[in-house]
């Protein structure tokens, strides 16, 4: 189990989706989400490739980290955890938009 664990994380790290077959407990990849994340590492981060996320994905876990790396975990409320939200929403936002207007003629190109 502990290596199906390190695997999955090093596929996700990849962008790689990863499914649990529940008969077996078994972990497998869908063939088109491999060969996404190969073109978009083959590609280098500066090439426009139409599968790249504009925006990471966000979980539960980075508000936490987040909250916890900003040694506020005594004085947690809800507020608090509002306001962190949205700093951390804003970051991604932030380079969401940075990535928008770098490829703002590529996707134009790609969409007509």
């Amino acid at each position: 189990m502990r290596n199906a664990t390190k695997l999955k994380k090093e596929l996700h790290k990849l962008g790689i989706k990863t499914y649990r077959n529940s008969k077996t407990n078994g972990v497998f990849v869908k063939k088109n989400d491999v060969v996404a994340a190969l073109k978009v590492a083959a590609a280098g981060p500066d090439t426009f490739v139409a599968a790249n996320e504009l925006m990471a994905g966000m979980a539960f876990k980075d508000l936490i980290v987040q909250l916890q790396s900003n040694e506020v975990v005594e004085s947690l409320d809800n507020e608090l955890v509002r306001k962190n939200f949205e700093e951390l929403l804003e970051i991604h936002l932030t380079d969401a938009r940075a990535l928008l207007e770098k490829h703002m003629d590529d996707i134009i190109t790609e969409a007509q």
